[in-house]
């Protein structure tokens, strides 16, 4: 399996001093997770990493719902919805491994929680981070 890593990129910044520390650790602990599934980790490492990941997840979507709602952002429910999503797929996921062995490959675990953090970090967040700016630079004008 090739190396799979989420890179930081100063866009996934929001502005919000708890959110980013939230976020760099989410792709922190991600990334370390990737580097273990590339190095034929064992099944019992892999849900302890799903079990974290999900932990993590949980705790920084509830916050960013919170500063969301205090900010009034008008996509709230759609970023809310995509948080959600992400969820099912990880309780899912580990769900199977589980239950049925592993059910879904290294590669395809990898990829899927690679591309979903890219993705949401891209679209929903970026969209957020950019209410954020704007309304903070409105804020400095007014």
């Amino acid at each position: 399996m090739g190396k799979m890593k989420i890179a930081w990129r100063e866009q996934f910044n929001s502005g919000y001093p708890q959110i980013d520390k939230q976020h760099k650790e989410l792709v922190s602990i991600i990334n370390e997770f990737l580097e273990r599934l590339s190095a034929e980790c064992p099944l019992a490492d892999i849900h302890y990493y799903m079990a974290e990941i999900y932990r993590l997840i949980e705790a920084h979507f509830l916050e960013e719902n919170n500063v969301m709602q205090d900010a009034a952002y008008p996509h709230r429910v759609a970023h809310i919805g995509d948080h959600g999503r992400l969820l099912d797929t990880i309780r899912d996921i580990n769900a199977g491994i589980t239950t049925h062995g592993e059910q879904i490959s290294k590669e395809e675990l990898a990829e899927t929680v690679e591309a979903w953090f890219s993705v949401h970090f891209l679209s929903h967040d970026a969209r957020f981070h950019e209410f954020a700016r704007n309304r903070s630079t409105q804020s400095d004008n007014a």
